[in-house]
């Protein structure tokens, strides 16, 4: 949010992940977080994700947002738009 990559960020606590990490079956309690950003930014936002994030190989996908409502696509350009250095 400070570096403006992402206009915001909604959190999911309470999640239960079951899942394989090197040959060994995990359960673990999360956060899921839906981070909404610019397609053109999301490699940095993955990238900030990486190194900030406790896990070697945090989950992120990238999803294309096909349609919304427009004053609420702008906000997210207009939110994000320091990212660019403006």
């Amino acid at each position: 949010m400070e570096a403006g990559l992402v206009a915001c960020a909604n959190l999911f606590p309470g999640m239960r992940s079951i899942y394989r990490w090197q040959g060994t079956i995990e359960r673990d309690g999360e956060v899921a977080a839906v981070l909404k950003t610019r397609r053109e930014l999301a490699p940095r936002v993955i990238g900030w994700l990486r190194i900030a994030h406790p896990y070697v190989n945090p989950a992120a996908v990238v999803l294309p947002a096909i349609g919304g409502s427009e004053p609420f696509l702008a906000w997210i350009a207009a939110e994000t738009r320091r990212a660019d250095g403006a």
